[in-house]
């Protein structure tokens, strides 16, 4: 397969992968606020995103995590050619755009602008509808982003992108967990996993990684605060969109997601602390391997020296 055709095959697979745990539920459209008529959620239309402002974070996790995928995959199968690079991201773009659009003209059909102005809805929909298309924009743009930092050729870029991406990766395995063992089962274990997956992926990529130069230690600072107050910043801005009675007055929004840091930031402080101790120990332990790795050939020098020098 020529170099375009490896590249659109590995944006296209990464994106839908990431996509992938909403689409395994059914990915019937949540439930609206503002729907024109009265509908089942079995009944709701097919979108290829949880168009919601209850599902904020999950947009996050199901855009990014398409972008750390196809970055990774191309850094792996060390494709070199700038033709490749391109044709993943165009594919990856391209994949993400058509599950915005199709999910976006499966909420304005349901949301009935039209019906809306007559009822006196028209103003709160439109609303509704162009904030969430720029923030789910925005996010599209994100993944882009996060795309290619980890495809860098670069190590301590590679490993900053990959750190940013799998900030969401808890959420993206809450999706798989909860369709496994349904909504009623979820419960504390489901917690546990979106709260402690970003640190021990983090703590991983880090310790692989090392901290041989000034860059890299950069790279650790950055992500181990990322690990920690990303979350934070989600969860917070999350809070204030999934309050019914807030949502749309700015500054109540605000005051809630203000409310709302603190606490949040001592609950996720324990698993950034671990991401900080995992990536320390496999740092050290791999540190310990190479250089035992590069003594032994010494060492078999040395103990070969004596035969050489002997008399015969």
């Amino acid at each position: 397969m020529r170099s375009p055709g490896r590249g659109t095959v590995i944006g296209v697979v990464a994106g839908v992968l990431g996509l992938a745990p909403w689409l395994a539920t059914g990915a019937n459209l949540p439930g609206q606020n503002l729907w024109s008529s009265d509908t089942l959620p079995a009944d709701m239309p097919i979108a290829l995103l949880p168009i919601h402002q209850y599902f904020a974070i999950d947009l996050v996790a199901l855009l990014v995590l398409g972008g750390a995928l196809a970055g990774l995959a191309v850094r792996l199968l060390r494709e070199r050619a700038s033709e490749v690079h391109r044709a993943a991201a165009l594919a990856l773009v391209a994949v993400q755009l058509l599950a915005v659009f199709q999910s976006f003209f499966a909420l304005t059909g349901g949301l009935g602008l039209g019906l809306a102005f007559g009822l006196g809805m028209g103003i709160r929909a439109l609303a509704y509808t162009g904030g969430m298309l720029l923030g789910t924009l925005a996010v599209v743009g994100a993944s882009q982003a996060v795309y290619w930092l980890v495809s860098s050729r670069r190590a301590p870029v590679s490993a900053l992108g990959l750190c940013l991406g799998v900030v969401p990766i808890g959420t993206w395995l809450g999706l798989w967990y909860m369709l496994s063992v349904g909504p009623a089962g979820g419960g504390v274990a489901s917690y546990e996993l979106v709260r402690w997956a970003p640190g021990l992926a983090v703590g991983v990529v880090l310790g692989m990684l090392g901290v041989s130069s000034w860059a890299r230690i950069g790279v650790w600072a950055g992500s181990l605060a990322a690990v920690w107050l990303l979350p934070v910043v989600f969860g917070s801005v999350q809070y204030a969109l999934g309050t019914r009675n807030a949502f749309g007055d700015v500054y109540l929004m605000t005051d809630l997601a203000r409310t709302l840091f603190v606490p949040l930031a001592g609950e996720l402080a324990p698993p950034a602390l671990g991401a900080a101790v995992l990536a320390g120990l496999l740092a050290l332990v791999l540190h310990l391997a190479r250089a035992r790795r590069q003594t032994s050939p010494l060492r078999q020098r040395q103990r070969e020296v004596p035969s050489v020098l002997a008399p015969r």
